[in-house]
C-alpha cells in the first residue's frame, strides 16, 4: 500500500507514547479494528494492539499477509460506512447531511495526527476486502457461465454428429430409392 510510504518508526513511537498517557475512544477503535483484521479477528485486545505498536516491519509484514478471503464481506462493509460515517463525523472530518456524510476540509484531529495513517490504511483494507470479494462473485459467475458453454458445446457438437449421421443415411435410402 502506498500509505505506507509514509510510515516511519519515529511515528510509531509518537504513537505508543501517547497512548502511554491517552485514551481516545476513536483511536482505540480503530486500532482494535484494524489489529484484528490482521490477527484474523473482529477486534483485538489491548496487549496485541501494544505488540504490533512496536515495529514497523511488524505491522507491514502483517498487512501484507492479510487472508483477504477470510474477511467477512457484511462486516468489512459495516467497518468502512462507520469508519467513513460516524467514526469520521465525530472526529470533525465529516459532517452528517440527511442520511449521508459529506466530508469536511478538515483533516484527522491534530492530537492524534500520527494515527491518521493507522484509519486511513484500515479504510483502504476494508475497501479493498470489498473489491475482493466482489471480484470473487464476478469470477464464480464467470466460472458458471464457462461451465454452462462447455455443457452447450458438447450438446451442439453431439448435435451435429448426429444431424450428420441422418444426413448420411438420408442421402443413402435416397441413392437407394433410385435403384
Amino acid at each position: 500500500m502506498e500509505i505506507l510510504s509514509n510510515f516511519n518508526q519515529k511515528a510509531l513511537e509518537r504513537c505508543q507514547k501517547y497512548l502511554l498517557g491517552w485514551t481516545d475512544e476513536h483511536i482505540s477503535f480503530i486500532l482494535e479494528r484494524l489489529i484484528g483484521i490482521l490477527k484474523g479477528v473482529e477486534k483485538a485486545d489491548v496487549k496485541s494492539v501494544d505488540l504490533y505498536l512496536r515495529k514497523v516491519e511488524g505491522i507491514t509484514m502483517a498487512i501484507n499477509r492479510i487472508k483477504w478471503e477470510k474477511l467477512e464481506l457484511d462486516y468489512v462493509k459495516e467497518l468502512l460506512k462507520e469508519l467513513t460515517g460516524e467514526r469520521a463525523c465525530a472526529m470533525g472530518m465529516a459532517v452528517k447531511v440527511g442520511d449521508s456524510y459529506t466530508p469536511t476540509d478538515l483533516d484527522f484531529p491534530r492530537h492524534v495526527m500520527d494515527f491518521k495513517i493507522f484509519y486511513q490504511v484500515l479504510v483502504q483494507v476494508c475497501k479493498i476486502a470489498i473489491a475482493k470479494h466482489d471480484l470473487a462473485a464476478v469470477q464464480a459467475i464467470i466460472d458458471e457461465h464457462k461451465n454452462a458453454l462447455k455443457i452447450n458445446e458438447k450438446k451442439i457438437t453431439a448435435d451435429r454428429r448426429r444431424l450428420t449421421l441422418l444426413t448420411q443415411m438420408h442421402s443413402f435410402v435416397k441413392v437407394d430409392d433410385s435403384m
